[in-house]
């Protein structure tokens, strides 16, 4: 049950963060945003075959 929550949480916090990060810490309107882009690394694990 609590998944379900989780979910929704996960999937709607995006667009409520900046909003009420600036009614909270009473910040002003930002000139604009610029979305950094994310490169994220991987590394694949191999074990050798005995």
């Amino acid at each position: 049950m609590s998944q379900d929550y989780d979910k929704i949480i996960k999937e709607n916090i995006e667009e409520i963060m900046l909003p009420l990060a600036r009614k909270v810490l009473n910040l002003p309107e930002p000139a604009g945003i610029v979305e950094i882009p994310d490169d994220l690394q991987y590394t694949i694990e191999r074990k050798p075959d005995f």
